[in-house]
């Protein structure tokens, strides 16, 4: 009768210490999360430039010089004073998303007009953040 009692005392300890560092643990990265998400979106912003830039089409910046450089000029200016809607943002990343994933899965690299779509996208993000009348 003893060795059983104190077998499930044992047991309930080794619960309650279990249980009490899996509290502990959550705690911590509760109180710490912003800088999991941040390292996190870090990764995958930084993975997903990579990509873009190494599938880029040859030769693309060269045809294309003042295209390219208005409309991210555009962008930038737009989105370093915080204008540019959270709903365009999602778009861009979610069309750059897919033709990354397409041009992976079919090993080549982005062509022409998927890059101009995406240009496209990011001056109309900027002249719509000239709409909005953000500050």
């Amino acid at each position: 009768m003893i060795k059983r009692r104190v077998f499930f005392k044992g047991i309930m300890a080794g619960f309650l210490l279990a249980l009490g560092i899996a509290g502990g643990a959550g705690y911590y990265l509760w109180n710490n999360r912003m800088q999991y998400v941040d390292s996190a979106v870090g990764l995958v912003a930084g993975d997903m430039a990579y990509n873009f830039f190494r599938h880029f089409p040859d030769a693309y910046v060269s045809l294309n010089r003042d295209k390219f450089i208005d409309a991210l000029d555009a962008f930038t200016n737009a989105a370093s004073k915080g204008q540019v809607d959270e709903a365009d943002l999602e778009r861009i990343a979610a069309r750059m998303m897919e033709y990354l994933s397409e041009a992976r899965q079919n090993d080549r690299r982005l062509e022409y007009k998927e890059v101009d779509e995406i240009l496209l996208l990011l001056q109309q993000a900027a002249e719509n953040s000239d709409h909005n009348g953000s500050p």
